[in-house]
């Protein structure tokens, strides 16, 4: 009986917010507000505001008087249990997320669905080489997601990839993976399956979903799950992140937000060396680097190539190597899995804004000149 009481509790909470966030989204369609109009009008950032409105976050006290702000209306008004605030209620536009799908009907095949709305098209895709002599390097391409030719009906997904390297006659070798992209309603996420006939090799993107209104998906981190590249004998698969943007990113670009590309975890951790070496000259202010270096967890890391520990130099049995190395990955600090997280996105995201914010006033200023 607990656990049933606790259910209908859980289901009536899940009601009410449903209740609260499809009176902020018809309060948007109904007054043509894009997501990130909203965002800036409650002062907080745009996938924070995406996910009040999916339910993944619990609306706070803090976000709901700001919301109620941005709306002009009583907060009482906002979280009233009276289904009729806004207008009547025949008219009331409910979140697509209102009724929950079974799993076999949350799986959206169909482009010309409203989940598909502001992701199709084209987007520039980056993304760091698998073979280890190359990591200063980056790999580039496009990634195009457009609907299938009649009378098929599916989200067709290409990725054309620019491996950096050339053919006999010098012309740049690239390789193609076609395939098609689901989307997962209950999982938030979008999902691309595609391969390369030319070289017998698969390419699997995954990025989180989010409902758009009148705008276009900006850009994403995604996690990227392929074959490695290099001789036959290191072809592993390999999982890695990648960056889609829908504005091209140049080099410098890539630098600054390489750091997104790596299997990091919210623990950052850098050898000292390199810390001399790169992070301290890039401080002017002393007191910004004393609180950088203060508020570090400063611990003894040691580290070992692992060819040294299965070579002949140390006389161990061959099993014993292994125990040990089984031993030393145990609790290493590596981390256990890729995780694209929400910080991630919006860190990316707000990069490129800025970055268009720059464009666009540098052009505004040399069209007044």
């Amino acid at each position: 009986m607990g656990r049933k009481r606790k259910n209908e509790q859980n289901d009536s909470v899940q009601d009410y917010t449903d209740l609260v966030t499809d009176r902020i989204i018809q309060y948007m369609e109904k007054n043509s507000i894009t997501q990130k109009d909203m965002a800036e009008r409650c002062h907080i950032t745009q996938s924070t505001l995406s996910k009040i409105l999916r339910g993944d976050i619990t609306l706070s006290l803090p976000h709901l008087l700001n919301i109620a702000k941005a709306m002009d209306i009583d907060p009482g008004k906002l979280i009233s249990y009276e289904k009729n605030i806004l207008e009547d209620e025949a008219h009331i536009k409910h979140s697509p997320r209102k009724k929950r799908p079974s799993p076999s009907k949350a799986l959206i095949r169909d482009p010309d669905s409203h989940h598909f709305k502001g992701i199709l098209g084209t987007y520039y895709f980056y993304c760091k080489p698998t073979i280890s002599s190359e990591q200063n390097l980056f790999l580039k391409g496009r990634f195009r997601l457009e609907k299938s030719k009649a009378p098929d009906n599916y989200c067709k997904a290409i990725l054309e990839l620019n491996t950096g390297k050339f053919d006999d006659l010098n012309r740049p070798i690239q390789k193609i993976y076609e395939g098609r992209m689901i989307i997962s309603e209950l999982m938030y996420s979008c999902t691309a399956i595609m391969c390369s006939e030319k070289y017998a090799d698969f390419c699997c993107l995954n990025f989180t979903h989010t409902f758009l209104h009148d705008q276009k998906l900006l850009c994403r981190l995604a996690a990227c799950l392929t074959t490695s590249s290099g001789i036959s004998a290191s072809r592993r698969p390999v999982m890695l992140k990648c960056i889609l943007s829908r504005e091209p990113l140049d080099d410098d670009d890539l630098k600054k937000l390489e750091g997104q590309l790596n299997m990091n975890s919210s623990n950052i951790r850098i050898f000292e060396e390199d810390f001399e070496k790169y992070i301290v000259p890039a401080f002017e202010s002393p007191d910004e680097l004393k609180h950088l270096t203060e508020s570090a967890v400063k611990k003894t890391v040691y580290s070992w190539p692992e060819g040294t520990l299965r070579g002949d130099g140390w006389k161990y049995p061959i099993t014993g190597k292994m125990e040990v190395i089984n031993l030393l990955r145990r609790h290493s600090i590596s981390e256990p899995y890729i995780k694209v997280s929400a910080k991630g996105d919006e860190f990316l995201f707000t990069y490129i804004e800025e970055k268009k914010r720059k464009i666009f006033q540098k052009s505004a200023r040399n069209d007044k000149n």
